[in-house]
């Protein structure tokens, strides 16, 4: 099958523009043809566009570069189209179309509706953002430097980061006493954000939707929620894709030493998920393999 996957240009900040690179490339290794289309702008207001500059792309992965509009056209022919929650509507008028759910319908950019027809294919990388989807495709594709070799015991650190991120479109939000602050710049790469985290206690954070949360717990970070927006307190505790829950520990509580047993409940949570993120990415393929495989039973797809 071909698969036209639309996408801003590569960043490695964006975890759903990551997810989307991936996808594409990953659909590739399993014998199928993904090229990319990228698009500016949000909903309805969003235009298409080539290129063959390899810095819009992912080093390294598999990539069907489309250069120019009649080779577009001619990929088209047939191709599903898979388009983020944040394109309205079908603007390449394909007939076969997938919904990508990287954050839940209208949460991205206020009021951005999806408009989807009924034939549409859901798939969602989370079922906090569609509970009912056609295919679920969690996947966190953190880097390799989020891991806990050479750290201090979580017991033992002293440095503690605040991360605003989207929070601020919710509610609002300050670096918290005591606190160093992280952002979407700073620091400037993954490894230097690693080795921030490997040496830091809590990470307060106003975002509860950001994979640097996750990035924090491999590193030994515990979060500390100081917002539930725009989730639910339940959703944001309840790692419903992992099958598993954080431990609830409020900002009042981190003002004092915890006790031995809520350490304990620290400790052989972050260990746990972090053995459940290894083993979902060893499955990635293959889940992407029964993705496709869903598709095209769902459209009736001949070839």
């Amino acid at each position: 099958m071909k698969f036209i996957v639309a996408t801003r240009t590569f960043d490695p900040k964006s975890q759903g523009c990551v997810l989307l690179h991936k996808l594409a490339h990953t659909l590739n290794e399993v014998g199928h043809e993904a090229a990319i289309l990228f698009f500016r702008g949000h909903g309805s207001q969003t235009n298409g566009f080539f290129s063959v500059d390899p810095k819009f792309y992912c080093e390294g992965y598999k990539n069907i570069v489309l250069s120019d509009e009649r080779a577009f056209l001619k990929f088209k022919e047939g191709a599903v189209v898979i388009y983020p929650e944040i394109i309205t509507g079908n603007p390449l008028g394909s007939d076969y179309v997938v919904r990508y759910m990287l954050n839940r319908e209208g949460f991205i950019k206020a009021g951005v509706m999806i408009n989807p027809s009924d034939q549409d294919f859901i798939l969602t990388h989370s079922y906090h953002y569609h509970r009912k989807p056609h295919f679920h495709l969690y996947n966190y594709n953190g880097s390799e430097f989020f891991n806990r070799s050479q750290t201090e015991k979580f017991n033992e650190r002293k440095l503690d980061l605040t991360y605003i991120g989207k929070g601020a479109k919710y509610t609002t939000c300050s670096v918290l006493n005591g606190t160093q602050e992280v952002t979407r710049k700073w620091p400037a790469s993954k490894l230097e954000l690693a080795n921030l985290l490997k040496k830091s206690r809590y990470f307060y954070t106003w975002d509860t939707v950001s994979a640097t949360v996750f990035d924090g717990i491999l590193c030994g970070a515990f979060p500390i929620f100081m917002t539930y927006a725009p989730l639910t307190k339940d959703e944001v505790y309840n790692l419903i894709d992992l099958g598993m829950s954080i431990p609830e520990v409020t900002y009042e509580e981190t003002l004092n030493q915890l006790s031995a047993n809520r350490l304990e409940e620290i400790e052989a949570f972050m260990i746990s998920m972090a053995n459940k993120i290894q083993t979902l990415e060893s499955d990635y393929k293959n889940n992407v393999a029964n993705f496709s495989s869903k598709v095209k039973d769902h459209f009736g797809i001949s070839s």
